[in-house]
């Protein structure tokens, strides 16, 4: 992101002549030929959004389970996609917004206990939200009926778990053991 935004600002303040021509006349030229492409819309969108960054090899991203496939990797940030809850339509990014870490608890209810990350939770209140996804109904289930949200995570129909921090990039990822959660939580917070 500084690299990105430091040659933005080097391009947008120079004095070569050779920089100002292309930024003058050249741009202003190509752009709007080049917007009528929506590859190079979506490209540009995500460069300018900055939602294209990654922290895959930040000291705040932990391993987790490579079976999982290549999608939604740690350090990534958290696709967002439509769910329902308690019947009524959300989406992901707006179940996750409230400050601090979420622990996804994803796959059929039946996969996870109902106590589930519950001592994790109680030793880091306030601090952690637990979460429970699936593509099926369940009592406090975020819906995922369309199995969209679980493909953009790349968990497929299987049981995992997905640690979000609350800059909204995954921090952790694995299956049904929760002791990676564990040693990430306990690295980087305080117990409550």
């Amino acid at each position: 992101m500084l690299r990105f935004t430091d040659r933005a600002f080097t391009i947008a303040t120079s004095s070569n002549p050779l920089i100002r021509t292309a930024r003058a006349r050249v741009v202003p030229a190509i752009a709007p030929l080049a917007t009528r492409f929506r590859r190079i819309r979506g490209y540009g969108f995500r460069v300018l959004s900055q939602l294209a960054i990654h922290y895959r090899h930040s000291p705040l991203t932990a391993g987790g389970s490579r079976r999982l496939g290549r999608r939604a990797r740690p350090g990534d940030r958290l696709p967002d996609a439509p769910l329902t809850r308690d019947g009524l339509p959300t989406t992901l990014h707006t179940e996750l917004d409230a400050p601090g870490f979420h622990l996804l608890l994803c796959g059929p209810p039946g996969q996870w206990p109902p106590s589930a990350g519950a001592d994790l939770a109680a030793r880091y209140a306030g601090l952690l939200t637990i979460h429970r996804l699936s593509r099926d109904n369940g009592d406090d289930v975020l819906l995922d009926h369309t199995g969209r949200v679980s493909r953009l995570l790349g968990i497929g129909k299987t049981a995992a778990h997905l640690l979000v921090r609350p800059d909204g990039h995954l921090a952790h990822r694995g299956g049904t053991d929760l002791t990676g959660v564990e040693a990430y939580l306990r690295r980087w917070l305080p117990p409550a």
